[in-house]
């Protein structure tokens, strides 16, 4: 049995007898793996972390902001499609199309990179390694997941769990979640 079928059959096994969802289960195994001495057994586990409220809310509003920058850049799409059908339009019209639809999946984009990688950092202060970091991120390599670390997602971590910010941090980050 592979390392990781046996850290996935501890996780399914803390899961029955903790009650906890399965990534909490599989991240609490990984940490104690990591903790335990070479060829040493583990005396206890350790305690689950539940889920932060703060964390929580950040997901909830930031997919929110995601979700209506994405649909004011497919409305801005129907607009155009309305008001010119198959037809030509003007390089006006097209410029401004593309203005508008740019800011929003840019916006769209900034954001959801921010909540990556603010979910991130919280899952390597918990003791996440880099190679499960890179399979919860889905990329082909740990370089890629590393990059979604920065620093706004740091500051932006630490505001919100009260930890302490990075050096030169710039306080730019909002440290509260619009519920």
């Amino acid at each position: 049995m592979s390392d990781n079928q046996a850290r996935r059959n501890a996780a399914r096994q803390l899961m029955r007898e903790t009650g906890v969802n399965y990534q909490a289960a599989l991240l609490a195994v990984a940490a104690e793996q990591a903790a335990a001495p070479e060829g040493g057994a583990v005396a206890a586990r350790p305690a689950v972390d539940h889920l932060r409220p703060a964390l929580r809310d950040l997901v909830r509003a930031h997919c929110w902001k995601v979700s209506r920058y994405l649909d004011r850049a497919m409305n801005e799409t129907r607009i155009l499609e309305h008001v010119k059908g198959d037809g030509p339009c003007s390089k006006a019209d097209r410029a401004e199309w593309e203005r508008i639809t740019l800011y929003n999946l840019s916006d769209a984009a900034r954001r959801l990179n921010l909540l990556l990688g603010t979910l991130a950092v919280d899952l390597q202060a918990r003791g996440a390694d880099n190679q499960l970091l890179q399979r919860f991120l889905q990329t082909d390599t740990e370089a890629e997941a590393l990059a979604f670390l920065s620093d706004d997602a740091r500051e932006h971590h630490a505001g919100l769990t009260g930890g302490p910010t990075p050096p030169d941090g710039d306080l730019a980050i909002w440290y509260a979640v619009e519920k």
